[in-house]
């Protein structure tokens, strides 16, 4: 039985020896992806799954993409490679017979050809505008036959040409937060303005404890804003009541409150207000806009 390490080490090898023949290859086809939408993968078989995670990848990064069938295409689908497209075509032998009639299309409506292909010689290669050819692969099944080898390097070829093309658009952290709502990848990329409460409840620093205590059982509960003549002064937190004695309804709110809140701003990412709740030991920190208005209150069990 063949290794499994063997088996990743003559994928990983393939993958660096195919970077090593790009260098003519590549740059037409960056300049391609850098200057046109969409950006149009097709594909036959194992090529085709590739086709269709490469189009997944793009799109993640704010770049339009799609995966269109090579059947479909021959059967109305070609409307997807519209005027301003580029197409990107996979195929290892560079001779699948179902990517004839894209081919076709593509060359009479002026639509450039990136061709992924292990055959320079193909007729894909030929047909390609831009074509990049990574060369002979030993794949890594015992028969040497199923796309194995061949297809990991094809994915490395489509992931090194998605990011470049993201860094070429200028796609930023909160351009790729867009497109991922949900699941960790949302929850990492989310920013204070995204989960904070507000409007946090305010009280004056003459205020009575017990009613002050009252104030903070709203919908934004647990904290309320010390304001003396409009200027925040501090807030007053569940904790500062704990502490001051419910036993003392009469006392100011201006004697027990936390002086120097913590604040961050509504750029802070997510992760970044967990790591100072955690670190500061508290539940809840002030977000504040850029001229250091506060904008609503973040609570740690509403980010964990």
């Amino acid at each position: 039985m063949t290794s499994y390490k063997e088996t990743m080490r003559l994928e990983a090898e393939a993958i660096l020896a195919a970077s090593e023949r790009l260098e003519d290859y590549y740059p037409k086809a960056f300049n391609l992806l850098t200057t046109r939408k969409p950006v149009l993968f097709s594909g036959m078989g194992k090529s085709g799954f590739v086709a269709q995670k490469a189009a997944s990848t793009f799109r993640s990064l704010g770049i339009p993409a799609h995966y269109v069938h090579p059947a479909d295409a021959s059967h109305g689908d070609l409307g997807a490679f519209c005027a301003g497209a580029v197409a990107v075509l996979l195929s290892h032998s560079g001779d699948t017979p179902e990517l004839g009639d894209t081919i076709l299309f593509c060359e009479a409506e002026g639509i450039p050809i990136i061709a992924v292909t292990g055959n320079g010689d193909s007729a894909l290669a030929k047909a390609a505008t831009a074509p990049i050819c990574y060369g002979p692969v030993v794949e890594a099944c015992p028969n040497g036959l199923a796309p194995t080898t061949s297809t990991t390097v094809a994915m490395a070829i489509c992931d090194a040409l998605a990011v470049d093309a993201s860094r070429a658009w200028a796609l930023t952290p909160t351009d790729f937060r867009r497109y991922h709502p949900g699941g960790n990848l949302g929850n990492r990329l989310r920013v204070a303005r995204d989960v904070m409460c507000s409007p946090v409840p305010t009280v004056q620093t003459d205020t009575r404890l017990a009613d002050a205590a009252v104030v903070m059982t709203g919908p934004v509960a647990g904290i309320a804003l010390v304001l003396k003549r409009g200027c925040v002064m501090g807030v007053l937190t569940d904790g500062d009541l704990r502490r001051a004695g419910m036993g003392c309804p009469d006392v100011p709110v201006g004697a027990c409150m936390t002086h120097h809140p913590f604040r961050v701003s509504e750029t802070t990412r997510v992760p970044d207000i967990v790591d100072l709740m955690n670190s500061a030991r508290v539940t809840k920190v002030l977000v504040e806009d850029m001229l250091g208005s506060v904008l609503g209150v973040v609570n740690l069990h509403d980010i964990t």
